[in-house]
C-alpha cells in the first residue's frame, strides 16, 4: 500500500522539523545576550526527546515498510548506515546534555569553566549530528561515491571541528552566562538569609 510509506515519511520528517527548529531556536538564545533560561532549554530537550522518540520509531517502520530486506539491506546500505550511527550518537549526546550540561547551566559548580566547555562541546555534536542527518536525509546520488567509512570520516572530521569551534568562540559565552546567574543566585540567597528589619 502507497499510504503507509507516505505517512510514515511524513510523520518522520514532522517530527524533524520540530526536532530541528527546537534546536536551533536554543542554540541562538545560549550564544545571544539574552540571560539562561534553564527552564525554557528543559521543555525544548522534553520536545526534542519525544520528537526523536518519533524519528527512531517512524524511521525503522520506514525500512520495514519499504521491505528492503532487513539487517543485511542496512548493511549493505552505507547512507542509511551512516545515518543510523549518527542518530545513536545524537541520542546518546541528548543523554549527556540531561545528565550533565543541563544541571550545571543550572547550578553552576564551583569550576564554571570546565563546565561551559562540557555544555558547549556536547551543544556543538548537537548541532552537527542533526546537520549531518539532515545531509544523509535529503542526499541521493552522491552516495554512490562513498563508502559508509568515507560518511564516518567525514562526521568525525565535522564534529572535531565544531567542538573545537565551540570551545573557542561558545564556551566563553557560557562561561560569562554561568558567572552572572552563579552571581545572581549567590546575591539572591544572601538577601533571603538577612534577618528582618
Amino acid at each position: 500500500m502507497v499510504i503507509a510509506p507516505l505517512l510514515l515519511l511524513y510523520i518522520h520528517v514532522v517530527a524533524f522539523a520540530v526536532a530541528v527548529g527546537c534546536v536551533l531556536r536554543e542554540d541562538a538564545r545560549l550564544v545571544s545576550r539574552m540571560p539562561l533560561d534553564v527552564d525554557s532549554l528543559r521543555a525544548t530537550a522534553r520536545i526534542v526527546a519525544s520528537a526523536l522518540a518519533v524519528l527512531w520509531i517512524s524511521g525503522f517502520g520506514i525500512i520495514l515498510v519499504d521491505g528492503s530486506g532487513g539487517l543485511s539491506a542496512i548493511a549493505s546500505n552505507p547512507k542509511l548506515l551512516a545515518k543510523i550511527v549518527v542518530v545513536c550518537a545524537l541520542t546518546l549526546n541528548g543523554v549527556a546534555l540531561h545528565a550533565f550540561a543541563f544541571p550545571s547551566l543550572q547550578k553552576p559548580p564551583a569550576i564554571i569553566g570546565a563546565s561551559a566547555h562540557v555544555a558547549a562541546a556536547l551543544g556543538a555534536t548537537s548541532a552537527v549530528s542533526w546537520a549531518f542527518a539532515t545531509f544523509l536525509g535529503i542526499s541521493r546520488g552522491i552516495f554512490k561515491l562513498h563508502s559508509f567509512e568515507d560518511l564516518i570520516v567525514a562526521y568525525c572530521l565535522t564534529l572535531a571541528a565544531a567542538v573545537c569551534a565551540a570551545s573557542l568562540l561558545v564556551a566563553p559565552i557560557l562561561r560569562r552566562k554561568m558567572q552572572r546567574r552563579a552571581a545572581t543566585n549567590f546575591a539572591l540567597s544572601g538577601q533571603q538569609d538577612l534577618p528582618a528589619q
